[in-house]
C-alpha cells in the first residue's frame, strides 16, 4: 500500500514537472512562428487619429499614423536630409520653379493598382478645394495659383500641378 502511495505522488511531482517544461518551452516556441502574411501598423498615439485622409488630417497623432501609411514623392533620411521617397528622380528646371518628378516603378496601393502621378495632381488639387475647406491647405499655397483657387479667386485649371502621364 504505501509503495502505491508513493508511486502517485512520484508520478505527479514527475507529471508536474513535465507540464512547467512544456509551460515553458510553448512560451518561449510561440515567437518562433513564421513572419505574419499580413502587415498590420501599430502606434503609440495618446488618442484616436480624427481622419485619416492627409487632406483633413489636423493633429501630431494623426500625422504619426499617416507618416505609416503614405509617402511623398521626396522625404527626410533618419540624418535629416532630403532623399527619394515616392519619386526616383527630379528635374529643376531653368526658371528655378517648375520641378518635374519622375515615380519609382514600385510603387502600388495596398490593392495592388499602380501609384501614378494622376493621384499626385488630384491629391495636391484636392487639398486645395475650398469645399473640402483642409485646415492645411496653405501648406500649398507654394503652386501656382494654389491660394486663388483655395479662396475662390481662381480656377481648378490654373492650379500649377500637372501629370503628364502615368510616371511623370
Amino acid at each position: 500500500m504505501k509503495l502505491n502511495f508513493k508511486r502517485g505522488i512520484i508520478m505527479k511531482r514527475k507529471l508536474s514537472i513535465v507540464m512547467c517544461i512544456l509551460a515553458v518551452m510553448a512560451t518561449f516556441l510561440a515567437g518562433c512562428g513564421g513572419k505574419s502574411k499580413g502587415k498590420i501598423i501599430r502606434t503609440n498615439n495618446f488618442s484616436e487619429p480624427g481622419s485619416l485622409d492627409p487632406a483633413l488630417a489636423q493633429g501630431t497623432h494623426e500625422s504619426w499614423t499617416l507618416e505609416h501609411i503614405f509617402e511623398g514623392l521626396m522625404k527626410r533620411d533618419q540624418e535629416g536630409d532630403l532623399t527619394y521617397g515616392m519619386a526616383k528622380d527630379y528635374i529643376l528646371a531653368d526658371d528655378d520653379v517648375t520641378y518635374t518628378f519622375t515615380l519609382r516603378d514600385d510603387i502600388k496601393w495596398s490593392n495592388g493598382d499602380p501609384v501614378t502621378a494622376y493621384d499626385f495632381e488630384y491629391s495636391w488639387k484636392r487639398a486645395l478645394d475650398p469645399e473640402l475647406a483642409a485646415e492645411y491647405a496653405y501648406q500649398l499655397f507654394y503652386l501656382k495659383g494654389g491660394e486663388a483657387y483655395n479662396t475662390g479667386k481662381g480656377s481648378l485649371d490654373e492650379v500649377g500641378v500637372k501629370a503628364l502621364d502615368d510616371k511623370t
